[in-house]
Protein backbone atom coordinates (compact mmCIF):
# COMPACT_ATOMS: atom_id res chain seq x y z
CA UNK A 1 0.00 0.00 0.00
CA UNK A 2 1.51 2.94 -0.98
CA UNK A 3 1.38 6.40 1.22
CA UNK A 4 -1.63 8.30 -0.84
CA UNK A 5 -3.80 4.79 -0.36
CA UNK A 6 -2.79 5.03 3.50
CA UNK A 7 -3.55 8.69 4.02
CA UNK A 8 -7.51 8.29 2.18
CA UNK A 9 -8.18 4.77 3.89
CA UNK A 10 -7.10 7.00 7.63
CA UNK A 11 -9.40 9.71 6.11
CA UNK A 12 -6.86 12.39 5.67
CA UNK A 13 -7.37 14.57 2.54
CA UNK A 14 -5.18 15.10 -0.39
CA UNK A 15 -4.16 18.65 -1.33
CA UNK A 16 -6.29 19.30 -4.20
CA UNK A 17 -9.49 17.24 -3.16
CA UNK A 18 -12.08 19.89 -1.72
CA UNK A 19 -13.74 18.57 1.64
CA UNK A 20 -17.19 18.06 0.98
CA UNK A 21 -18.90 17.14 5.31
CA UNK A 22 -22.31 15.85 5.15
CA UNK A 23 -25.15 17.96 7.24
CA UNK A 24 -25.90 17.32 10.53
CA UNK A 25 -28.82 18.82 10.48
CA UNK A 26 -32.17 16.71 9.12
CA UNK A 27 -34.72 18.07 6.49
CA UNK A 28 -37.39 19.74 7.85
CA UNK A 29 -39.64 19.82 4.73
CA UNK A 30 -38.99 16.32 4.82
CA UNK A 31 -40.04 15.28 7.61
CA UNK A 32 -43.26 18.07 7.72
CA UNK A 33 -44.05 16.61 4.37
CA UNK A 34 -44.60 13.05 6.19
CA UNK A 35 -45.85 14.36 9.57
CA UNK A 36 -48.75 16.02 7.40
CA UNK A 37 -49.42 13.15 5.49
CA UNK A 38 -49.95 10.63 8.39
CA UNK A 39 -52.26 13.62 10.27
CA UNK A 40 -54.05 13.65 7.13
CA UNK A 41 -54.19 9.85 7.07
CA UNK A 42 -55.21 9.61 10.20
CA UNK A 43 -57.86 11.64 9.92
CA UNK A 44 -59.28 10.31 6.95
CA UNK A 45 -59.45 7.00 8.78
CA UNK A 46 -60.72 8.63 12.02
CA UNK A 47 -64.22 10.11 9.66
CA UNK A 48 -64.38 6.95 7.67
CA UNK A 49 -64.86 4.58 11.19
CA UNK A 50 -66.93 7.57 12.40
CA UNK A 51 -69.35 7.47 9.27
CA UNK A 52 -69.54 3.78 9.07
CA UNK A 53 -70.29 3.93 12.93
CA UNK A 54 -72.93 5.71 11.96
CA UNK A 55 -74.19 4.34 9.46
CA UNK A 56 -74.42 0.66 11.47
CA UNK A 57 -76.01 2.90 14.39
CA UNK A 58 -78.91 4.01 11.92
CA UNK A 59 -79.20 0.37 10.51
CA UNK A 60 -79.80 -1.35 13.84
CA UNK A 61 -82.11 1.73 15.02
CA UNK A 62 -84.19 1.70 12.57
CA UNK A 63 -84.49 -2.48 12.66
CA UNK A 64 -84.96 -2.76 16.07
CA UNK A 65 -86.98 0.22 16.78
CA UNK A 66 -88.51 1.88 14.08
CA UNK A 67 -89.70 -1.28 11.91
CA UNK A 68 -92.73 -2.80 12.73
CA UNK A 69 -92.34 -6.03 15.06
CA UNK A 70 -92.65 -9.22 13.57
CA UNK A 71 -95.80 -11.29 13.56
CA UNK A 72 -94.06 -14.15 15.86
CA UNK A 73 -93.22 -11.32 18.17
CA UNK A 74 -96.90 -9.96 18.27
CA UNK A 75 -98.09 -13.57 19.22
CA UNK A 76 -95.99 -14.10 21.75
CA UNK A 77 -97.00 -10.31 23.62
CA UNK A 78 -100.75 -11.35 22.95
CA UNK A 79 -99.81 -14.33 24.58
CA UNK A 80 -98.34 -12.37 27.84
CA UNK A 81 -101.18 -10.16 27.85
CA UNK A 82 -103.84 -12.96 27.96
CA UNK A 83 -101.75 -14.53 31.02
CA UNK A 84 -101.49 -11.43 32.91
CA UNK A 85 -105.04 -9.86 31.95
CA UNK A 86 -107.24 -13.00 32.89
CA UNK A 87 -107.91 -15.74 35.32
CA UNK A 88 -107.16 -19.52 34.59
CA UNK A 89 -106.10 -22.40 35.92
CA UNK A 90 -102.10 -23.69 36.18
CA UNK A 91 -103.37 -26.65 37.74
CA UNK A 92 -106.85 -27.62 38.82
CA UNK A 93 -106.10 -30.49 40.62
CA UNK A 94 -104.05 -28.40 42.85
CA UNK A 95 -106.36 -25.38 43.10
CA UNK A 96 -103.71 -23.00 41.47
CA UNK A 97 -105.49 -20.35 39.75
CA UNK A 98 -103.76 -17.50 37.57
CA UNK A 99 -104.98 -13.90 38.12
CA UNK A 100 -104.68 -10.91 36.42
CA UNK A 101 -101.88 -8.89 37.38
CA UNK A 102 -103.46 -5.99 38.62
CA UNK A 103 -105.83 -8.10 41.23
CA UNK A 104 -102.77 -9.70 42.11
CA UNK A 105 -101.14 -6.12 43.20
CA UNK A 106 -104.24 -5.31 45.11
CA UNK A 107 -104.26 -8.06 47.05
CA UNK A 108 -100.53 -8.11 48.05
CA UNK A 109 -101.31 -4.75 49.17
CA UNK A 110 -104.44 -5.47 51.33
CA UNK A 111 -102.29 -8.75 52.36
CA UNK A 112 -99.55 -6.05 53.18
CA UNK A 113 -101.54 -3.59 55.00
CA UNK A 114 -103.81 -5.61 56.83
CA UNK A 115 -100.87 -6.65 58.41
CA UNK A 116 -100.71 -10.21 57.37
CA UNK A 117 -98.73 -12.47 55.10
CA UNK A 118 -99.97 -13.60 51.88
CA UNK A 119 -101.07 -17.65 53.01
CA UNK A 120 -102.24 -19.85 50.27
CA UNK A 121 -104.34 -22.12 52.97
CA UNK A 122 -105.86 -18.97 54.70
CA UNK A 123 -109.29 -18.21 52.70
CA UNK A 124 -109.40 -14.78 51.86
CA UNK A 125 -112.11 -12.48 53.46
CA UNK A 126 -115.41 -11.91 50.88
CA UNK A 127 -113.79 -7.82 50.42
CA UNK A 128 -110.88 -9.67 48.39
CA UNK A 129 -113.30 -11.06 46.16
CA UNK A 130 -114.67 -9.52 42.92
Amino acid sequence: MNHDETANASGSVHEGEAAQAEQDRPNSAVILGIVAVTLAALSGVVAGVNELFKATLGGEISAKVLEPPSSALRGLRAMEEQKLSRYQWVSEEDGVVRIPLDRAIELTLWYHRAGSPADPDREPGEELIR
